[in-house]
């Protein structure tokens, strides 16, 4: 869990490198804290001592010039953190992406244990002590909030609105203040039923709670069928959904697929209806011309059992969603061309 911590604090810093260092830029490219991980390369005895590399999760796809710099660059400022070697500014702004973390990060270290950061001759100490010491300082901070919910009670006086959410398979609400350049599509929301949105912007966080969200950087209308809305809906699904038996599809499973469609699905015209299945796996179905596409999906291999009904005949494909080839095949076949 610490090595999944440390991949994320990196990252969370590197998006806010990158926009430093391309002050054109309002934001980080898109899913760019998703694209890379630190990958173990060697691990060796002793103390343990564990080696990273920085890789892309989906290697076939083409990133941006100066986001790997904005990484190494962040491993950096990751290290300076611990050692306090950082100016009071930036230890400040780079201790807002950390501190989310710092109740889980290190909780399993034993006295007289402690964790070594080391990197282009720069050196660091974590341990029981120095992590105490932060949290009791990070009862509030603020960290990038991503939020797929409906819009609620529009206050044009406090110019907020509420947002209702499923987090967890729990209901929630939180303030967000209305931003300027989102007014018309938050009105729109609010007039129709049902309407799903995408919000990301700043949260502020109070003991690991979300309080409000202050700043919002983007904000989306979203098909009723949206991908990624459904995907993450369905993370809220507990065992026994299906008279009592049913399972819930793994959350990891649904957000490795989540990225993959993200990466990879080019008919944004067509969107399937996603159905969990009792087993605890996913069922998508589209309609094409002269035709109906069934994908049956295992959410642990994300391996793909595609039937494409005709009215005189049923054509049957294996796909492996792990591999850009079968994404073409997939999208070519929607195309009607495959």
């Amino acid at each position: 869990m610490d090595i999944a911590l440390i991949e994320r604090m990196v990252m969370d810093i590197a998006s806010e490198v990158f926009i430093e260092e391309n002050p054109e830029r309002e934001r980080a490219p898109r899913n760019f804290k998703k694209n890379y991980y630190l990958s173990m390369t060697d691990l060796t005895g002793g103390s343990t001592v564990v080696e990273f590399t920085i890789s892309n999760r989906i290697p076939q796809q083409v990133f941006e010039s100066g986001e790997e710099k904005s990484i190494e660059i962040a491993i950096d400022d990751f290290i300076d953190y611990w050692g306090n070697d950082l100016e009071e500014d930036k230890f400040k702004k780079r201790g807002a992406r950390i501190k989310p973390h710092l109740r889980l990060f290190g909780q399993s270290l034993l006295d007289g244990e402690w964790m070594e950061f080391s990197s282009n001759n720069k050196k660091s100490i974590y341990d029981q002590e120095i992590r105490h010491k932060l949290i009791e300082k990070s009862t509030e901070y603020n960290d990038e909030i991503e939020i797929y919910g409906e819009v609620q009670e529009l206050d044009n006086k406090s110019e907020t609105f509420r947002l209702h959410y499923m987090e967890k398979g729990r209901e929630r609400r939180v303030n967000v203040t209305l931003g300027a350049d989102y007014k018309d599509s938050i009105h729109t929301a609010l007039k129709e039923d049902n309407q799903k949105v995408f919000v990301r912007g700043t949260g502020n966080f109070k003991d690991q709670k979300l309080q409000k969200i202050e700043k919002i950087d983007d904000f989306q209308l979203l098909d009723p069928r949206d991908i990624q809305f459904k995907l993450n809906d369905l993370k809220n699904l507990g065992d026994g959904w299906f008279e009592n038996t049913g399972k819930a599809p793994s959350a990891e499973g649904l957000t490795k697929l989540s990225e993959l469609f993200d990466a990879y699905y080019t008919e944004d015209r067509n969107l399937p209806y996603i159905y969990p299945t009792p087993e605890g796996n996913l069922e998508l179905e589209w309609s094409i011309t002269d035709a109906d596409v069934i994908l049956g999906i295992d959410i642990d291999s994300l391996i793909g059992d595609l039937l494409i009904i005709y009215d005189d005949k049923d054509i049957q494909y294996d796909l492996n969603l792990n591999t850009s080839s079968d994404w073409k095949k997939l999208n070519d076949i929607l195309k009607g061309v495959y």
